[in-house]
C-alpha cells in the first residue's frame, strides 16, 4: 500500500538503489508510475504493505517500508528487487552495482568507482548509503574522513 513519503514512519526500514548516471526528468517519472504500481500491489503472506519511495538528487531511489505491523519476508523482498532491476535494464542505471560512491563536490551529485576512491576525497561529503532507516536520511550526507570508509583510504 503506497503512501506519501512523508507520511510513512521515520523508524521505517529503507533501501537505497544509486544510479551511476543522473537520472532525467522524463525518466523519473517513467520510473515514479512503475514504483508506485509496484508499491500499490506489494504484499507479504497476502497482507498489504505500508510502504513508499522517493527519488533523491536525480540519483537515488529510496523504497521506504514501515514495519511497525508487518515485515517484509524474503519473497516480497525478491520481488521489490526484481522491479528495481527491471528499471534498472531498461533505463541502463546500474542501480544494484555497489562497487560506486557518490560524492556531494561543488553543489553536484558526482559518481566514482570505488576503486578511484582515494586520501584525497577525504574531505568531500558522501552519501553512507548503509543507512537503514528513514530518519537516517537526515544525516547520511558526512565528510568521507569521519565516516566507516575512512579504514579504505589510502
Amino acid at each position: 500500500m503506497f503512501l506519501p513519503f512523508e507520511n510513512i514512519s521515520s523508524e521505517s526500514r529503507i533501501w537505497i538503489f544509486s544510479s551511476s548516471i543522473k537520472i532525467s526528468e522524463d525518466s523519473q517519472k517513467d520510473i515514479s508510475e512503475r514504483i508506485i504500481k509496484f508499491l500499490n500491489s506489494w504484499k507479504h503472506h497476502g497482507v498489504d504493505l505500508p510502504c513508499s519511495f522517493k527519488i533523491l538528487d536525480a540519483f537515488f531511489i529510496i523504497i521506504a517500508l514501515d514495519q511497525s505491523n508487518n515485515s517484509a519476508g524474503g519473497c516480497s523482498i525478491d520481488q521489490m528487487f526484481n522491479c528495481i532491476s527491471d528499471i534498472d535494464q531498461q533505463f541502463d542505471l546500474s542501480l544494484l552495482d555497489r562497487s560506486k560512491m557518490h560524492f556531494f563536490i561543488d553543489n553536484q551529485v558526482l559518481c566514482y568507482p570505488l576503486e578511484k576512491v582515494d586520501i584525497k576525497f577525504s574531505d568531500y561529503l558522501f552519501f553512507d548509503q548503509t543507512i537503514d532507516k528513514k530518519k537516517q536520511l537526515d544525516d547520511w550526507l558526512i565528510l568521507l574522513k569521519n565516516s566507516w570508509f575512512k579504514r579504505f583510504l589510502r
